[in-house]
């Protein structure tokens, strides 16, 4: 299931340091029953699912998990996920800061709020996406994963036998390991996907322009609710960080934001002063440090999975930060692809046709649901980035209205 709700629209960045760096494991192992690239959300999920059922994981992160992380703050229904992979408790002990709500500046000047009061889960969490992603990698390792950094794919090949071969450089030292199954969990890469030729499509050209806040004073603390602010050419985010920090981002497209210089500061600075409420949330904070642009478009590859491997995440589907749902969905995606590996040995695909079903059904769902949510604010419909987006919503409708039309035909016939 998609999570999505309008309190949720939400993302998250965060560049908080590690309380504990990450160490590769020395060995390499000849062989693995999987072998996951990628130690983000879905990655590691599908490693401590498969390992809680014995199988033999290996589990490829390129980094150590020093460099700043994009996610989002997590909506309340993570706990029950969380706690399926026996992860809740040591969630709430990181002492992640909660989040209360959502205000929204959207479709009129009028402020609206949506809170997490009376959620059933509680609040949801504004996390430290660096922290939070160690620290599953550090819980798959202590359950017996087999955990790596810094290995780069050089290539993977159709073992003589049964899996694959997966060749690897690591310091200049180049090894290989054998395995019987695949896990795509790179992310926008799509590393092994891509290679094995599956397409990715791209809906839009999102992008964030994000900078970072520091409180002015040691007593300077952001409310716990998450802002979204719509504008001309876009819409902005806020969000509180731990340690007395903000964060703040610009959503645009891609070509919008070299139209209009955002990577430079002094841009991006003037076009913050014109939304007025998340101005006015910045106020009590200095920017610290540079702006950065990362990707936030939607898009999916196609297929999600073939003989022997599948693709799970991001490297499967990439979502808008408005649907709020990017690690919700990673982890939910990572525990059915261990549950779709699981039934593999019995040579019955209908597991890996009802995980590639499964996602399908929720990306066509997200859609809808992102055309509704944009289709709500109409006052700049002149704007290039609004027009587009409505422009994709009536394009959709007729799609889904002559695919209607067509299966009517196929059964009245």
């Amino acid at each position: 299931m998609v999570y999505w709700s309008s309190q949720d629209c939400v993302l998250e960045f965060s560049r908080l340091p590690v309380s504990e760096p990450l160490k590769a494991s020395s060995q390499i192992p000849e062989r693995a029953d999987v072998v996951i690239l990628g130690g983000g959300p879905a990655g590691t999920a599908t490693a401590l699912s498969l390992v809680g059922h014995g199988a033999d994981v290996v589990l490829m992160e390129r980094s150590s998990y020093e460099e700043t992380r994009v996610g989002e703050t997590f909506p309340p229904s993570i706990q029950p996920v969380l706690a399926r992979l026996d992860l809740w408790e040591d969630f709430l002990a990181a002492g992640y800061v909660p989040s209360r709500g959502v205000r929204c500046i959207w479709g009129s000047e009028q402020p609206y709020e949506q809170s997490f009061m009376f959620n059933p889960y509680g609040n949801g969490w504004h996390v430290d996406r660096r922290a939070f992603d160690a620290s599953l990698a550090r819980a798959a390792e202590k359950r017996g994963v087999c955990l790596r950094h810094g290995d780069r794919l050089l290539a993977c090949e159709r073992d003589s036998g049964a899996g694959w071969i997966l060749h690897f450089v690591s310091n200049n030292t180049r090894f290989k390991i054998r395995a019987r199954f695949i896990v795509d969990g790179t992310g926008r890469a799509s590393a092994v996907a891509g290679r094995l030729g599956s397409v990715r499509t791209l809906q839009d050209h999102l992008v964030g322009v994000v900078g970072f806040f520091q409180g002015k004073t040691t007593d300077t603390k952001a409310e716990e609710y998450t802002l979204i602010e719509a504008a001309r050419d876009g819409w902005w985010y806020s969000a509180p960080l731990p340690g007395n920090r903000l964060v703040v981002a610009y959503m645009t497209d891609a070509d919008l934001c070299a139209r209009d210089a955002m990577r430079d500061l002094s841009h991006w600075s003037a076009r913050l002063c014109s939304a007025r409420h998340t101005q006015e949330r910045s106020a009590a904070f200095l920017l610290d440090g540079d702006i950065r642009v990362v990707p936030a478009y939607s898009s999916r590859v196609d297929p999600f999975y073939g003989r022997g491997w599948l693709a799970a995440g991001d490297a499967a589907i990439t979502t808008d930060p408005l649907s709020g749902d990017g690690v919700f969905r990673a982890l939910l995606q990572g525990i059915r692809a261990a549950d779709a590996i699981l039934s593999e040995p019995s040579a019955d695909e209908s597991a890996f046709l009802l995980y590639a079903r499964r996602i399908d059904e929720e990306f066509e769902r997200y859609l809808q649901n992102l055309d509704a949510y944009y289709g709500r604010e109409t006052r700049w419909v002149e704007s290039a980035f609004w027009a587009r987006r409505h422009a994709r919503s009536q394009q959709r409708g007729r799609s889904t209205d002559n695919a209607k039309d067509s299966d009517h035909s196929v059964t009245a016939s």
